[in-house]
């Protein structure tokens, strides 16, 4: 029997892509947002606790040996903040 998990949800048109009359579109591109937000932080999640596992694990050479890490995390990082939560119509 296969897996329902992960499920896979289909990628929808965007908010500014949606007829203004279409409430059932619009809602499927909410929903397709606050997910792709959702994943995002736990990308930044995850990333975040690989440098501090290197750090522990390094510790005084962490600034050499731990730098691939920081900076993952730090793209991520701005990435997320930059995107912020588009406006919902």
């Amino acid at each position: 029997m296969a897996s329902k998990w992960p499920r896979e949800y289909p990628r929808v048109p965007g908010l500014d892509e949606v007829e203004p009359g279409d409430f059932l579109g619009k809602q499927k591109a909410r929903d397709q947002v606050a997910r792709d937000r959702a994943i995002d932080l736990e990308v930044v999640r995850i990333l975040r606790e690989r440098v501090k596992e290197c750090q522990r694990r390094e510790e005084v050479n962490h600034l050499q040996r731990c730098r691939e890490h920081v900076e993952a995390y730090m793209k991520a990082h701005r990435k997320y903040r930059s995107e912020g939560w588009l406006s919902f119509h």
